[in-house]
């Protein structure tokens, strides 16, 4: 009717960031939030010449607009300090980042759907020859 106020939109940088909870990916924005996400990163990644500061310079603004930043953030020294992976990743053991993603791989989180679009992302941005070497 005429007299229905107008929504309110939400205020976001991304429209992944303007989803605060589960994306509901039967929805077209639910689904067009996961098609940009998961797009291969501007730079291929290769084992043969790998280039690691392109890769966390992408993966960090990617992580910015994708809204997974929380995914970097990785418990450490059992204290509930955090250390960025992409930061810091020489002062974070493998135990710790799979504990980590153990901790919510397995749950109906948002966190979850943000750990799965960063896999598709990242098996789109390396090589066919990495993939194979790191057996993905």
């Amino acid at each position: 009717a005429a007299n229905q106020a107008a929504a309110v939109p939400t205020f976001a940088k991304s429209p992944a960031r303007a989803i605060i909870n589960l994306i509901d990916y039967s929805t077209k924005a639910g689904s067009s939030v996961y098609a940009i996400n998961t797009t291969p990163l501007p730079i291929t990644f290769s084992l043969e010449s790998p280039n690691i500061s392109g890769l966390l310079n992408e993966l960090t603004n990617r992580s910015r607009s994708a809204k997974w930043e929380d995914l970097f953030m990785i418990p450490v020294g059992g204290t509930g300090n955090t250390k960025n992976l992409l930061e810091q990743y020489g002062q974070i053991t493998l135990e710790e980042c799979k504990a980590y993603g153990n901790s919510y791989i397995n749950t109906q989180t948002r966190q979850a759907q943000n750990n799965y679009q960063l896999y598709e992302c990242l098996n789109r941005s390396v090589t066919v020859d990495t993939k194979d070497q790191l057996k993905l």
